[in-house]
């Protein structure tokens, strides 16, 4: 194999050989077979020969033909460095019975996400970046997928996000609700005020690393105040800051915040809405500040932007068609008050075990009988007639409370109401 540079076809200009002993710990390491040894000095040359704007051309064709290039590339999804094939009509394959005529077994983070896929809290401390051994490419588990074959996964950035929003009792709505103007403002507070009595390392609290407005990036103080904390900072953790900002879009790389100017993220920002699936903003776009080699410092890696009802309400939705949901029943308990019960809606974030497997409602009001007291459940689910859904999921969830499915294409004011006044008419109230 040979070092080639940046852009050229590998035949003509310097070529550099690499020594037998570090091709064969670049193969060992590539093909997820070598130790922690291979593993470091595959790492190495892949970050140097990155920095140093070289390719990686293959001898497997021999070496007058025009030789199968790999490129050098950060995956800051998984915090490391690999190797990816540049692939073509135009360009070379490399042998069958290459080390490099697959892709690489790297574990990568996939956008991709099934309904049918369990959230479940997140465990441990409110971190995303792994201290600098573990960011090394791991072998395979024995029973692991690698990505040859990409998987659906529920980044763990959005599962911290939904954490803080499930403590910070942003996930329901009750009369009355943030219905002033200063609903931002006062529902930021409430996530200030919970990520005090969260770790985000041990002795480290959230709110130390937690800032709520781009300035503070665009000014270096995040840069400054990690940087001020690195000697406190626990060995077995990484340092890392979090930005939580509101923002009506975003764009690839780049979040535009409602208030404030725009920032750029290493990777491109993960959502629901660039899974296919119809979701307008506004956004809650939660960035993790971590070091990043390429930036010789720190800088934004990634980023998870969940969808919210509105600017008032930060409860989290999946598409617009659940947007419109809550929307509607808004609307249906408003115009209820005074009849003689209160509702409160909750937006469900994370799965219900039961003995039947896991389940979760895309939306549960809770219903006060202000006659008796009583308090009776009904979830609601988002289904379009034919469409897969799964039904032990289904089943699984109305052995806790009786279930209305609504179907997105049909979600209007008259046959929301019907279907909520027959279930009203059903429960004990």
């Amino acid at each position: 194999m040979w070092l080639i540079d940046k852009g050229s076809e590998g035949r003509c200009g310097s070529r550099i050989p690499l020594p037998p002993l570090l091709e064969n710990s670049l193969i060992h390491w590539y093909t997820g077979a070598g130790g922690s040894a291979e593993e470091q000095a595959g790492i190495t040359l892949v970050q140097q020969a990155r920095l140093g704007e070289k390719w990686l051309a293959c001898d497997c064709l021999g070496a007058v033909a025009a030789p199968p290039i790999l490129t050098p590339a950060y995956l800051s999804d998984a915090e490391t460095y690999y190797l990816r094939r540049l692939t073509g009509q135009k360009r070379p394959e490399h042998r069958t019975t290459c080390p490099f005529f697959r892709d690489q077994a790297t574990s990568r983070v996939s956008e991709v996400r099934e309904r049918q896929l369990p959230a479940e809290t997140p465990l441990g401390y409110f971190e995303i970046i792994r201290p600098a051994p573990e960011k090394l490419a791991q072998m395979p588990e024995r029973d692991a997928v690698d990505d040859r074959t990409r998987h659906a996964s529920f980044p763990r950035l959005a599962l911290l996000l939904r954490r803080l929003l499930e403590v910070g009792g942003l996930t329901e709505w009750t009369p009355g609700t943030f219905d002033d103007a200063n609903a931002v403002g006062r529902q930021f507070a409430r996530l200030r005020s919970v990520a005090a009595r969260i770790e985000a390392a041990p002795g480290i609290a959230l709110d130390r690393v937690l800032w709520t407005h781009s300035a503070a990036l665009h000014s270096r103080q995040i840069y400054a105040a990690l940087r001020a904390l690195e000697p406190q900072w626990p060995s077995a953790h990484a340092p890392q800051g979090f930005l939580l900002v509101y923002a009506r879009e975003f764009h690839g790389h780049v979040v535009h915040p409602a208030s404030g100017e725009p920032y750029r993220v290493a990777n491109r920002v993960q959502s629901p809405a660039v899974r296919g699936t119809a979701v307008d903003g506004p956004f809650l776009v939660l960035t993790v500040i971590g070091t990043y080699p390429e930036a010789r410092g720190y800088a934004p890696l990634r980023a998870y932007a969940q969808p919210i009802l509105s600017g008032r309400s930060f409860i989290a939705v999946e598409s617009n068609a659940e947007r419109d949901l809550f929307k509607q029943l808004i609307a249906f308990f408003r115009d209820s008050i005074g009849r003689g019960y209160d509702a409160r809606l909750h937006k469900p974030l994370f799965d219900q075990f039961t003995a039947l497997g896991t389940c979760r409602a895309d939306a549960v009001a809770e219903i006060l009988s202000l006659t008796t007291g009583e308090v009776s459940r009904l979830a609601l689910l988002l289904h379009e007639q034919g469409g897969p859904f799964p039904a032990a999921s289904l089943g699984a969830l109305r052995t806790q409370m009786p279930t209305i499915l609504v179907d997105p294409d049909k979600l209007d004011r008259a046959n929301l109401l019907s279907a909520l006044e027959g279930a009203l008419g059903s429960l004990p109230i």
